[in-house]
C-alpha cells in the first residue's frame, strides 16, 4: 500500500512538473508574439520579423492559431522591408490558409504594395480578391478607397463608384477624396446634379 501511495504522489508529482514546464513554454511563447505584434504595430519590421520568426521556430505547429498569424505577420514584414522574396512569401501564406481571414489581408498588402508604387493593374489582381461590401472600421474604409481608386485609374467607372461611394459616405479623412472622384464619375455619366453634389463635399 505504502508503495502504491509512494508511486501515486511520484507520478502525480511529475504531472505537476510537466504541466507547469508547459504553462512556462507557452507563456514565452506568448511574450514573444505579443512583442512581435506590438513591434509591428510601431512599424519596427525588421524586429518584429525576428520575434515572429522565433515564435515559428519555437511553436513548429502549423495548425496553431499563433503560428498562422506569426506566419502571416513576417510575410507582411518580409513586404514592407522590401525583401527579395516577400511576394513568394506572401503568395505561400495565402496558399498554406487560403480560408484564414488573414489571407484576404494578405492580398490586400500585396494589393497596397503595388497600389503604392502606380501599379495599378498588379494592384487590382490582388485587391480583386479582397471581399468587401460595407466598411466597419479603419481598416476596410483605407482598403475600400484604395480598391475605388485603383478601379478609377483604370477607368472602371462602375466598380469604382461602388468602393468610393462606401467611403464618401463615412467621416473618414480619405470621404472628401472619395467625393471629388465620385463627383468626377458622376459628371463623366452625364448626372451633373448628383456631381455638383458630390463635389461640393469634396
Amino acid at each position: 500500500m505504502l508503495k502504491y501511495i509512494l508511486t501515486l504522489t511520484l507520478l502525480m508529482g511529475l504531472c505537476i512538473s510537466v504541466s507547469a514546464q508547459n504553462t512556462q513554454i507557452d507563456e514565452a511563447l506568448n511574450r514573444i508574439f505579443k512583442d512581435g505584434t506590438e513591434l509591428f504595430d510601431k512599424a519596427q519590421y525588421r524586429a518584429a520579423q525576428v520575434k515572429f520568426r522565433q515564435y515559428i521556430t519555437a511553436s513548429k505547429n502549423p495548425a496553431e492559431e499563433f503560428y498562422i498569424q506569426a506566419t502571416f505577420y513576417a510575410s507582411v514584414c518580409a513586404l514592407y522591408l522590401e525583401q527579395s522574396d516577400f511576394e513568394v512569401r506572401v503568395n505561400n501564406f495565402i496558399a498554406d490558409y487560403p480560408t484564414h481571414p488573414k489571407a484576404q489581408q494578405a492580398y490586400y498588402y500585396l494589393g497596397s504594395y503595388y497600389f503604392d508604387k502606380g501599379d495599378y493593374e498588379e494592384a487590382l489582381k490582388n485587391f480583386a480578391y479582397t471581399n468587401l461590401e460595407s466598411v466597419q472600421d479603419d481598416w476596410d474604409i483605407e482598403a475600400a478607397f484604395k480598391i475605388g481608386y485603383t478601379y478609377f485609374v483604370l477607368d472602371n467607372y462602375l466598380r469604382a463608384k461602388n468602393y468610393l461611394m462606401l467611403v464618401a459616405n463615412t467621416t473618414h479623412k480619405r470621404a472628401p477624396a472619395a467625393y471629388y472622384y465620385s463627383g468626377y464619375i458622376a459628371y463623366n455619366e452625364g448626372n451633373n446634379d448628383q456631381a455638383l453634389r458630390y463635389l461640393e463635399n469634396s
